[in-house]
């Protein structure tokens, strides 16, 4: 368990959870939104990969550990990932500002990690919202799948990325199996816990990123940049 002081005051007025596979627009979505609300995005990949830098909090030696299961194309260990939010979120919950978290969780084991990480900290009444992007579907015969072209509109996009380790057709191949099997079991617990608010419909992955944000902003209704009010 992370050693975190669970004994501080909490600021921010409200957070936003992103769900959604690789690819899928979450950082985007995320830097873009916070730009719009006067809040502040916290990306899991980003913090591991040294792309968002948070002095103070003490992640560095944590982060450099996790980029290099990065690097190998592996899941970063559980107990890693789990620590790296708890310190995270409690800063994040010290600060006036509302938060976006996007990467986290991984898997059923990290979704009931952030549950207790929630109750512990912010306290069963801190609003928080889930904001799940997915892809189109399509039936073939009796199923339901993701639709061939929307899988490989996502592949273009993680392709084009710039200076990423992880932008190749192998390392997307072994993320969006993953992205099935374990984070899609724990997005499940996260929704039905009951502890967060959503959105009565999924976004498009695929829709245009301004209808995008524009789509997110006015849903939460955040527009005044500080305020949120039922979604549903």
């Amino acid at each position: 368990m992370s050693n975190v002081s669970e004994k501080f005051t909490v600021l921010a007025p409200y957070a936003i959870i992103f769900l959604g596979g690789p690819g899928f627009g979450k950082g985007t979505q995320g830097k873009e939104v916070a730009h719009r609300i006067g809040a502040t995005h916290w990306s899991s990949g980003d913090t591991m990969g040294g792309e968002q830098i948070w002095p103070g909090w003490g992640l560095e030696d944590l982060c450099k550990v996790a980029n290099e299961f990065r690097n190998r194309h592996q899941l970063v260990p559980y107990d890693i990932v789990c620590q790296i939010f708890d310190i995270s979120f409690v800063n994040l919950l010290r600060s006036p500002k509302p938060f976006i978290v996007d990467g986290v969780p991984r898997t059923g084991a990290q979704a009931r990690r952030v549950l207790n990480t929630v109750q512990r900290t912010a306290g069963p009444n801190f609003p928080i919202w889930l904001v799940e992007f997915v892809l189109p579907t399509v039936k073939v015969g009796d199923e339901i799948i993701t639709s061939p072209d929307a899988e490989a509109e996502i592949l273009r996009r993680v392709l084009a990325r710039p200076n990423r380790t992880d932008s190749t057709e192998a390392a997307h191949k072994v993320r969006t199996a993953d992205f099935k099997k374990e984070t899609v079991p724990g997005y499940e617990i996260l929704k039905e816990s009951g502890r967060f608010g959503e959105l009565k419909k999924p976004i498009n992955a695929l829709s245009p990123k301004e209808q995008i944000t524009k789509y997110i902003v006015q849903k939460l209704g955040v527009g005044d940049r500080y305020h949120l009010v039922s979604a549903r």
